[in-house]
Order: C-alpha cells, then structure tokens, then sequence
C-alpha cells in the first residue's frame, strides 16, 4: 500500500488486521468461531489475489492471518491498559484510510470487505451492539451503505 508512508503492508494483510481487530475490540474476545471465518475469508482473499491457477496452501494462508494477528497484538505491547482502546482504533483508522486512499478501492471492495466483516460478526451468535456501531462506522468511512 502506497498512500501511507508509516504503514508498508500489503492489502490483505490490511484487511486481515481489520477483520480481527473488529472481532476481538468490539467484545474483547476473538473466538474460535470467529477465527475459522477469518480463516476461511483470508483463503478467499489469498485466492483472489494470486489469481486462477497460481498454487498456495493452508500454510500460506494461515502465515497470513498470523501476521495479522501478530500486528494486532503488537500494537498492545508497552500501551497503557487506560489508553489500549484508543491506541487500537487509531491504528484501525489508520489501516481503512491506508485502503481508502488506494487507487483501486471502489464501493463495491467496501461493500464486500464490510459483509465479510459481518459474517465473521455472526460466527459467535448474536451481533452485538459495538460490533454493529463499528461495522456501521467502517462504511461510514469508506462512503457505502451500512450494514445495520
């Protein structure tokens, strides 16, 4: 990603961060429900990427969603309990603006990274009222329809 010069990451890695950042901040749990539509979305992304044809394993795919993972929990190393909530959304904003502002992002990768996010949303049961305002305020931001 280009836009940011402090954030020189790849897009799914992108995505993939914002995915389990949604899941773990909204109630504080990243549950095993959860990581397998993380898992499952991160193949989808992963396929996409390389195209028809080009060969990648369940290796690959889980590297990616360790490395988000990783990113995520690195950001709460050294970080105040008191300040670990607004330290996590401002990396989260930062990430969707790093994605925004790339020249290929349109409505319609909004609308499809936002209903992945809320499938991963659903996997636990019930969504719940941060998750729902956190979903709303992402495609709020990228300019798409909210998803409740």
């Amino acid at each position: 990603m280009k836009n940011d010069q402090n954030l020189s990451i790849e897009w799914i890695d992108a995505v993939l961060f914002l995915m389990i950042g949604n899941a773990e901040v909204t109630d504080y749990k990243l549950s095993d429900a959860e990581l397998k539509v993380i898992m499952e979305k991160a193949d989808k992304l992963l396929a996409f990427s390389l195209g028809q044809g080009v060969m990648y394993t369940s290796d690959d795919v889980n590297r990616k969603v360790q490395n988000a993972y990783n990113w995520y929990m690195r950001i709460q190393e050294n970080v105040p309990e008191d300040q670990l909530d607004q330290t996590i959304m401002a990396e989260f904003q930062r990430v969707a603006k790093a994605l925004k502002d790339e020249d290929w992002f349109n409505p319609t990768f909004a609308e499809n990274i936002i209903q992945e996010m809320v499938d991963i949303a659903k996997a636990d049961g019930e969504v719940i009222q941060n998750e729902k305002g956190s979903l709303n305020s992402l495609a709020d931001f990228w300019g798409v329809k909210q998803p409740f």
